[in-house]
């Protein structure tokens, strides 16, 4: 990386990065993903958001997706008297910006912002600092950047900034207000209204200019806090790569960053900049470790798991066994993970004799996963912003004889404004659903019904069969409604530990952990595949659709009208693979449990490296 400089080109989001820390410049130097011409999910949907606001304004013209041909766009309108441009282009010298809505009036500029973020009507309608807020330090050092950008390039020009939000009190009078793009077909007076009632308007102006003549050190790394925009930029855009990481140290914000731990074979910050030969597991950083504490001990110069402090004395398994309770607790296994850096015995497998709380399980099983979608356009009429929309389902039913089956659902209808009343009707169809336990990974499931029953009494007289099958479906036929649901997540977490399970307690995490621990050390790689069908004999996550946050997201770009036609193909089949692997990973789980729980009877089961002991 000697002699390598800077990109051509400086962006909002390589800005707002190197103000954070300016190592990450060293890694972020040639990536052409900051120029993506397509926006992933997440951003389609947020400039949904910027084309509802833009409605309100007359004779407003929008840029062309490449950001070289917006700018030649934006500088030919802004040289009219009078422009309103969505998704402006600016370019000064090497640094770009593009702005959601700008509106030029002679010589006056008004950079338009719209965040997601709802907003209460009681608070002020102006912004006038960066308080302790860091989501508004974060958007007024954007606004910043965009303002330095634009005074470069029309040094003339009156600026000002205003930033839109969703209210916390709208409800939406009309269906589909998600589908911005359909008023150009309707031209419905209602949804332009409705729109037009979502978002106020708030005068960041003050706010801007601040944080223009000091970033505040909630959002920048020491190196740039207090210091204006302009002076941070020209440090920024001509400083020779690899920035110099003598005079800088590890900080606060390493703990968020992407950029500290190696990815496949690119080594990370950390092993690149702050190399320490005494450290045996440079990959074990201490902001991994699980439980409290990890701020403290980096604030007093501890990075690496196998440096961290044993509490409680228990500086090893023995003890922890010893002095234990009946669960096994985050601080035991934060010594764990701290023991096992260190390469100190720790075991293999350590199961707790309330793991046979599986035994009180009815059969059969239902492995569920739902998932669910909150958007700041309401989907139906009566809807408020960001209430959850659930739109899909799977399951895997395990019988007394072993046999599965999978029942799974995704509302796939861009036009249907509620998904509610068919995910009704299909989650009814699971082959015996009103008996037997309903399995889950968090209380969301449960939650889910709940949520459910509650939107259709809003409206009790139109879905009383609505709400006749959920409630039947929560009590269940031969059980209580509290002891309907079992959360396995509170199983684990309570009673279980393996030796790869170092990266947190989540679904992905836990399943990825035991899948480890069952090809290294199971005589059978798969511990439940037997009559599961059409499934991906691969068991992993789709890089494009990898958590819940990114299957949403897809599943909103398809209500809004945004995915391609090819997008159209492949993505229904991703979210399909994606919910699937949720509800089999917990049958996965279920069943490497079982396995072992028995063993576990009226005393620990423990498994160490090479030997079986109890």
């Amino acid at each position: 990386m000697a002699g390598k400089f800077t990109p051509d080109l400086i962006n909002d989001h390589y800005f707002q990065q190197a103000v954070s820390c300016p190592l990450k410049m060293n890694f972020m130097a040639g990536d052409e993903s900051l120029f993506t011409e397509k926006p992933v999910y997440r951003q389609r949907n947020k400039l949904n958001l910027r084309d509802a606001v833009a409605l309100r304004f007359s004779g407003i013209r929008n840029t062309s997706d490449s950001f070289r041909t917006a700018a030649e766009e934006t500088s030919s309108w802004l040289r009219e008297s009078d422009a309103v441009i969505s998704g402006a282009v600016i370019i000064a010298g090497r640094l770009v910006t593009r702005i959601p809505i700008l509106v030029k009036e002679g010589d006056r500029f008004v950079i338009i912002q719209i965040h997601g973020k709802l907003r209460k009507e009681s608070e002020r309608n102006i912004i006038d600092n960066a308080d302790r807020k860091r989501t508004t330090a974060t958007y007024l050092l954007k606004a910043a950047y965009r303002l330095e950008v634009l005074k470069r390039a029309y040094p003339e020009a009156e600026v000002s900034v205003q930033f839109y939000f969703p209210g916390t009190g709208f409800r939406a009078s009309t269906d589909n207000l998600n589908r911005v793009s359909d008023y150009f077909k309707t031209k419905k007076k209602e949804k332009l209204a409705d729109l037009n009632r979502l978002f106020s308007s708030v005068d960041a102006t003050p706010g801007t200019l601040k944080v223009h003549a000091s970033i505040p050190g909630s959002v920048s790394h020491s190196l740039f806090s207090e210091q204006p925009v302009k002076a941070v930029l020209d440090i920024i855009s001509t400083t020779e790569l690899p920035f110099p990481s003598a005079d800088l140290s590890r900080h606060d914000g390493c703990r968020w960053c992407d950029f500290r731990k190696g990815q496949n074979d690119h080594p990370g910050c950390w092993q690149t900049y702050f190399v320490d030969e005494t450290i045996k597991k440079p990959a074990r950083h201490i902001h991994e470790l699980v439980g409290h504490g990890n701020q403290s001990q980096s604030g007093n110069g501890v990075y690496f798991q196998e440096q961290a402090e044993i509490q409680d004395g228990l500086d090893s398994f023995d003890k922890m066994q010893k002095f234990g309770g009946p669960s096994i607790t985050i601080q035991q296994r934060r010594n764990l993970q701290i023991l096992q850096a260190g390469d100190h015995e720790t075991p293999l497998l350590w199961i707790k004799p309330g793991i046979r709380k599986m035994d009180e399980l009815e059969y059969p099983l239902h492995f569920i996963d739902f998932e669910a979608a909150t958007y700041a356009l309401p989907f139906k009429r009566g809807m408020r912003p960001y209430e959850p929309v659930y739109f899909q389902f799977s399951c895997h039913t395990l019988e007394t004889s072993g046999i599965v089956h999978h029942t799974e659902w995704i509302d796939l209808d861009p036009h249907n404004p509620d998904p509610h009343i068919r995910f009704t009707d299909e989650i009814s169809r699971i082959p015996g659903i009103l008996h037997g336990t309903l399995i889950q990974f968090s209380p969301f499931e449960r939650q889910g019904i709940n949520n459910l029953i509650n939107t259709f009494k809003k409206n009790s007289m139109l879905y009383p069969r609505q709400i006749e099958i959920l409630e039947t479906i929560r009590r269940g036929k031969n059980r209580e409604y509290q002891h309907r649901f079992f959360d396995i997540n509170e199983l684990i977490r309570s009673y279980y530990y393996n030796c790869f399970l170092t990266k947190g307690l989540g679904l992905k995490q836990v399943f990825g952990a035991v899948k480890m621990w069952e090809k290294k050390y199971s005589n059978k790689e798969s511990v439940c595949m037997a009559n599961v069908r059409d499934f991906n004999e691969t068991h992993e996550y789709d890089s494009a659709i990898f958590d819940g946050s990114s299957a949403m997201n897809a599943w909103i770009s398809l209500k809004n009208g945004l995915l391609t036609p090819g997008e159209e193909s492949f993505i229904p089949d991703l979210l399909s693979k994606y919910c699937t692997l949720d509800s089999y990973a917990l049958l996965y789980l279920y069943k490497h449990l079982q396995k072992f729980g028995g063993m576990a009877d009226g005393s620990d089961f423990v498994i160490f490296e090479g030997s079986l002991s109890k």
